[in-house]
C-alpha cells in the first residue's frame, strides 16, 4: 500500500487539528480544490479569536510542492498548495484595532514627501508615502506591504508577524 493521501484527507486532518484546539468551522474554514496536475487547500480565518500563526503552521504541514533540485523551479504535476487568508468580516474586525491610529499617522504625511516615516501610535510600526496615493508600513525588520487606504494598513498591522526571529543570533527567517 502506498503512502498517498488525497487532498480531501489532508484537509480533514487540518480540520481535526483545528477542532482539537476548539476552533469550529464557523471560526475557520478549510476547503479543497483539485485540478489537472495538482490541488490546493484554502484556509480562511473567519474569527479574530483564531491564532493565525498556529493555524497557518498546522495547514502548511500538509503542503507538498516538488521542485527541480538544480534550478529550484516548481515541477508540474502532483503539487498540493496551501493558501491562507481572512474573511472580509474578520479583516474588518481586525482592522478596527488600528484604523484610527493609522489614519492619524497618514494625516501627518505631507503630499510629495517620500522620505518621512511617522510612528503609528500604540504600535512599533511607522508609515510613509510610497507614491502620490500609496503608503507603506514599516516595522523593525524593514518595509511592509504597500496599501492605498487606512483600513488595509490597519489590517496589515493587526496581522503582522516579524519576518525574523528576534531571539536568533542573526536574521534567520521564521517560516
Amino acid at each position: 500500500m502506498s503512502g498517498y493521501k488525497s487532498t480531501a484527507t489532508h484537509a480533514a486532518e487540518i480540520r481535526a487539528a483545528y477542532k482539537a484546539r476548539g476552533w469550529t468551522s464557523r471560526m475557520v474554514s478549510v476547503r479543497t480544490s483539485t485540478y489537472s496536475m495538482g490541488s490546493s487547500i484554502r484556509v480562511e480565518i473567519k474569527s479574530p479569536e483564531i491564532d493565525a500563526g498556529e493555524a497557518e503552521r498546522i495547514a502548511e504541514e500538509h503542503e507538498s510542492i516538488r521542485s527541480c533540485e538544480y534550478s529550484g523551479e516548481i515541477l508540474s504535476g502532483g503539487n498540493r498548495f496551501v493558501h491562507f487568508g481572512y474573511s472580509d468580516g474578520c479583516r474588518e474586525i481586525l482592522a478596527r484595532r488600528h484604523v484610527q491610529a493609522v489614519e492619524a499617522a497618514m494625516d501627518l504625511l505631507a503630499p510629495g514627501d517620500y522620505s518621512t516615516l511617522v510612528p503609528v501610535a500604540g504600535t512599533t510600526a511607522s508609515i510613509g508615502r510610497e507614491g502620490s496615493c500609496w503608503f507603506q508600513l514599516w516595522h523593525e525588520d524593514g518595509p511592509g506591504r504597500t496599501f492605498a487606504n487606512a483600513a488595509e494598513a490597519a489590517f496589515q498591522l493587526a496581522t503582522y508577524r516579524p519576518r525574523f526571529d528576534a531571539d536568533a543570533d542573526g536574521p534567520e527567517a521564521t517560516s
